[in-house]
């Protein structure tokens, strides 16, 4: 299997989300990838027979891995 981290956690602040944090205004969290990349990385691990887990906590990571899935 391979992971794939899209964003970071809820508790620290850093998932990617689509409004920003209550005590950081302006402030979206992190998104570790672009959606360009996102589909080179699991294309590959797919045709390479990976299984495919997948790290994302934030509704616009989660918004980009349904996006890259489809």
């Amino acid at each position: 299997a391979i992971k794939f981290a899209w964003d970071g956690a809820i508790s620290a602040r850093t998932a990617a989300v689509t409004e920003p944090y209550l005590n950081r205004p302006g402030f979206y969290g992190v998104l570790g990838t672009t959606p360009e990349l996102a589909l080179k990385e699991l294309e590959e691990a797919y045709k390479e027979g990976y299984r495919i887990v997948t790290h994302a906590n934030g509704d616009a990571a989660i918004a980009l891995f349904c996006d890259v899935m489809e």
